[in-house]
């Protein structure tokens, strides 16, 4: 990354939602052991042992015991809460399920981020870079590790590879000569977003810490 892009990517993390959050819990940065994905709970074991069950009924042989077993079940957990990094409403409208981590009035990045995301996304393609794109879809497999559906820290680095892309776009589209208007429209519903989560940030969201 240039110098200039490097710069707008530190300032949207700075004004990201997710880094506030983490400021006020720095807690929550360091995962616990009740946090990471645990393979041996009863429920996981039962869950196992209920489909097998089924698919002997069913009469399923040999076909049962490849498709059900405790493999394919990891895989299918991994694959799940690889594919929620990529949830529209978790990434933009209201964020991690716990409280310490979301003000529940924006996700972990603001939807003002999106449009440039995708024109980052253009901008690696056109100039066949692929590396930030190849970093996007491999940060999400550490979701995979953790136990909470929709959880923020695993995502971090996720998160971070779409901020830098959104860098790259704003930088690109700053270029541009013309498109006043849009760059514009841009401004103010970024500015809007940030104040309105900086609102629920200071006024709403003690008091969902303190319910909690």
């Amino acid at each position: 990354m240039t110098k200039k892009v490097t710069a707008i990517f530190l300032a949207l993390v700075f004004i990201s939602p997710w880094f506030w959050l983490f400021v006020r819990s720095p807690g929550a940065l360091i995962p616990r052991k009740e946090d990471l994905y645990q393979r041996n709970t009863h429920e996981f074991i039962s869950e196992v042992n209920s489909f097998q069950s089924e698919s002997r009924k069913q009469n399923i042989g040999l076909w049962g015991k490849i498709i059900v077993n405790k493999a394919t079940f990891l895989f299918k957990d991994a694959i799940t809460r690889y594919s929620e990094s990529f949830d529209f409403h978790f990434l933009f409208i209201e964020g991690d399920l716990d409280v310490k981590k979301t003000t529940r009035a924006s996700g972990p990045l603001y939807l003002s981020f999106l449009p440039f995301i995708a024109y980052g996304f253009a901008l690696c393609f056109k100039k066949k870079d692929y590396w930030p794109i190849f970093f996007v879809f491999i940060s999400p497999a550490l979701a995979a590790f953790f136990n909470q559906h929709y959880e923020t820290l695993s995502r971090i680095p996720f998160i971070l590879s779409l901020t830098a892309l959104a860098a790259m776009g704003i930088n690109a589209f700053s270029k541009l000569k013309g498109y006043f208007f849009l760059k514009s429209v841009f401004i103010f519903f970024l500015i809007f977003e940030f104040l309105r989560f900086v609102h629920y940030y200071f006024m709403h969201h003690p008091y969902l810490l303190l319910k909690r």
